[in-house]
């Protein structure tokens, strides 16, 4: 399964939407806040598959919390909207950085290879290298900075800002033996493709 802007955009709703029948609560502090939004993106993110179709295995939810916990000066309450991105960015690398995939072996036939240098035959790794978390940084300044007029309106920003750093700021890649065509160069060929 793909990643879904309406799943992150549900699970926000259940932490932040008194109204919503599974809202879970007004948090009593800052870490059970953390704690409901991580729950809320790891819900969502668990679900990322690579170009190949590889599920997510391992991704880094302790370490996503902990960025945000540790940050100084905290992100919320008082703190600024670039703290706030700021440590978003951090909480975004540690959770990516790292993660690996299931490996389909052999992965499904007829899946292209961008940049269009044939079909794995053989995948040894998938393997996030690289979270640009400026991306999310970026997008979070410049469009949550605003008060909005509900709690769906609100959902539906975060998860949109949230969603499209995760779909372009993430790169894996991929290790393994290309078949067609006959691959050119020392062995293994290493493919580097978005995630998603």
């Amino acid at each position: 399964m793909t990643l879904s802007k309406a799943v992150l955009k549900a699970e926000l709703l259940k932490i932040i939407d008194s109204a919503n029948p599974n809202f879970v609560g007004w948090p009593a502090d800052p870490a059970t806040a953390t704690s409901n939004f991580a729950t809320a993106y790891n819900t969502y993110a668990i679900q990322a598959t690579d170009i190949s179709g590889d599920m997510l295995v391992t991704a880094n939810l302790p370490g996503f919390i902990t960025a945000i916990t540790s940050a100084i000066p905290p992100p919320v309450p008082g703190g600024t909207l670039a703290n706030y991105a700021t440590t978003m960015g951090l909480a975004l690398t540690a959770y990516w950085t790292g993660a690996i995939f299931a490996i389909l072996i052999p992965p499904p036939p007829g899946i292209p290879v961008p940049p269009n240098n044939g079909i794995f035959s053989i995948e040894a790794t998938s393997l996030v290298t690289i979270v640009n978390a400026a991306i999310l940084q970026n997008a979070i300044l410049a469009q949550l900075n605003q008060q909005f007029d509900s709690a769906d309106d609100a959902a539906d920003a975060v998860a949109d800002v949230w969603h499209t750093a995760t779909t372009t700021a993430i790169t894996v890649v991929i290790a393994g033996l290309d078949s067609t065509p006959p691959p050119i160069g020392p062995w293994p060929i290493i493919n580097t493709n978005l995630v998603f």
